[in-house]
């Protein structure tokens, strides 16, 4: 007898309604979307990736989306743009104090966020799962190709 596939949508949709479920306080608190939460996480997360085109190819954000967070989040002061002194086409986006202080706040919630979905589970079963998950995102990408 075949037993059932994974439930792939259910797990999608419990895990990002859980999701937004710890952000959605701070979201409203500060009169946030997720995507500019998202985009203020990926720059606190990232020191290094501090460019749309960067949150667009890693994290596989639409550039429509990206560009529109990003402009609302200039214009509420929370980010700054710096010129690329290599390539005068290419910004920086630069995290006021105020938008460092704000991504402490949703880093803390993707923690909580984090260890409700991974209750349960031993470092080792956690380390298999990243494992996996990895090379399931990494087979859909080559997949897209």
């Amino acid at each position: 007898m075949d037993r059932p596939g994974f439930d792939y949508p259910a797990f999608r949709q419990a895990t990002y309604r859980l999701y937004g479920h710890f952000f959605e306080p701070l979201l409203r608190q500060y009169q946030l979307t997720q995507m500019e939460a998202d985009i203020l996480l990926f720059l606190y997360c990232r020191p290094g990736r501090d460019t749309a085109a960067s949150m667009v190819s890693l994290r596989r954000l639409s550039k429509s989306h990206v560009s529109a967070a990003v402009a609302q989040l200039l214009k509420r002061g929370y980010l700054r743009r710096a010129r690329d002194p290599a390539d005068r086409r290419l910004y920086h986006l630069k995290m006021t104090q105020s938008a460092a202080d704000l991504a402490r706040e949703l880093e803390a919630c993707r923690r909580v966020f984090r260890d409700a979905v991974l209750a349960g589970f031993s470092d080792a079963e956690k380390e298999l799962l990243r494992a996996f998950l990895t090379r399931i995102t990494d087979n859909a990408r080559q997949g897209l190709t």
